[in-house]
């Protein structure tokens, strides 16, 4: 079985879709990790991407087309809400599954955090949520990370909630030299995660 993922993230081995999902999924799959801005790896996963850096939005998506046209995966892994525009192409062309993984609240995070004009933030996220319900039906899967994506999605079509926990063992060694206990909140500040 060969999986394609096909992403935007900035860190080519990152701790969330090269270790968490690349790694893991390799174990049973073929895994090619598909990102314009990343330099070509072999191994499993091994990383595809453009060398001349130089490239138009158009040329990256028709890199992306033809990329998944060569490789004719058996599932695309999305993990950003523009790249379903993508995988449902491929879709109707090779009859691919679909898996949809928003890792975030993209609407949410678009209005929170950007520092865009409050008009395009608005125009963003209603162009993120309509891509997301234009496709919804080409999507075999989405898979979420807490309760309240799993809330959102699951009235779309089939959804899988998967918790997003670090292996303990990274914190087998961590110790602490204050006496009491610290908290540590490590992501977005927005109502979603709790943050109000």
């Amino acid at each position: 079985m060969k999986i394609c993922i096909i992403t935007f993230n900035n860190i080519q081995k990152d701790d969330r879709v090269y270790y968490k999902l690349g790694r893991s999924l390799a174990k049973i799959a073929d895994i090619l990790i598909l990102n314009p801005t990343f330099i070509t790896s072999q191994g499993n996963p091994r990383h595809m991407g453009i060398s001349n850096q130089n490239t138009t939005k158009y040329e990256k998506y028709l890199w992306f087309l033809e990329t998944l046209k060569t490789e004719r995966p058996d599932i695309i892994h999305v993990t950003h809400p523009w790249l379903l525009t993508i995988a449902g192409k491929i879709k109707q062309l090779i009859g691919t599954i679909i898996v949809y993984d928003p890792a975030e609240d993209w609407k949410a995070m678009v209005r929170e955090l950007s520092r865009s004009p409050w008009i395009k933030k608005q125009v963003i996220a209603y162009s993120i949520q309509g891509i997301e319900l234009l496709y919804r039906k080409q999507i075999d899967l989405i898979i979420v990370s807490d309760n309240w994506l799993y809330e959102n999605y699951k009235k779309g079509g089939e959804t899988l909630l998967l918790y997003n926990y670090p292996n303990l063992d990274l914190f087998s060694s961590f110790k602490s030299n204050r006496s009491s206990n610290t908290i540590v909140y490590h992501g977005q500040m927005i109502r979603e995660r709790g943050i109000f």
